[in-house]
């Protein structure tokens, strides 16, 4: 095991492998994989910011955009038409309604405005009926309830390894060891093809969109 990937599976550290993240944590246990608690959204956008927008070749303060982008490609592979399926497309009409309302700033946006974003481009593909919800400081129970709707939503953090990032969570792992269970958030985090996890070991602060509330 390299030491890149025992530092991003260790606490503090990006975490891209669970299994190893938990070994780590707690040293000759045995974990199982609950496959019938797990979820993953396969039709979520795996864009990255970078693939979205650059500028003179580097990356812009877009995660917010391009979270949302992800998530809103999972609409449009499971029915919503209107919303295209080409994720350039799909980024213009984003980042035109952010700087409509005035929502970009050198340093991205702020978590406040997520709601008014997402339901500006809902009613701009031509779906004013579907609303967006935000809900601030919640947690792995929020989550989870949230991602047992099989809908992706978007998260920007306040706190922890993505502080004053925002990522498209796409997915939950649990795990069990016989002591308790162990919830992992999967991410489309915007630097990285590869999943990324949260564990629900580490809280953090943060605004929780719901693109789609029930």
């Amino acid at each position: 095991m390299g030491r890149r990937y025992r530092e991003q599976n260790s606490r503090g550290g990006i975490i891209t492998d669970p299994a190893a993240y938990l070994q780590n944590r707690f040293p000759g246990r045995r974990f199982e994989l609950l496959a019938d608690q797990s979820i993953f959204l396969e039709q979520t956008g795996d864009w990255l910011q970078r693939d979205y927008e650059t500028r003179s070749g580097k990356s812009l303060p877009n995660c917010t955009l391009s979270a949302i982008c992800n998530a809103m490609l999972f609409f449009a592979r499971d029915g919503y038409e209107q919303i295209p399926g080409d994720p350039p497309a799909l980024y213009q009409v984003v980042r035109k309604k952010a700087r409509k309302y005035r929502m970009l700033g050198r340093y991205g946006t702020v978590a406040f405005f997520n709601r008014m974003l997402a339901n500006a481009v809902w009613k701009a593909f031509g779906y004013p009926q579907t609303r967006a919800q935000s809900r601030y400081f919640r947690g792995f129970s929020y989550w989870e309830a949230l991602m047992k709707q099989r809908r992706p939503f978007v998260i920007s953090m306040f706190s922890g390894k993505y502080a004053r990032h925002t990522v498209c969570a796409c997915g939950l792992l649990v795990f069990a060891d016989g002591v308790r269970q162990y919830r992992f958030l999967a991410l489309r985090d915007n630097w990285s093809r590869q999943l990324r996890f949260l564990s629900d070991l580490e809280p953090c602060l943060s605004c929780t969109t719901q693109l789609m509330r029930q």
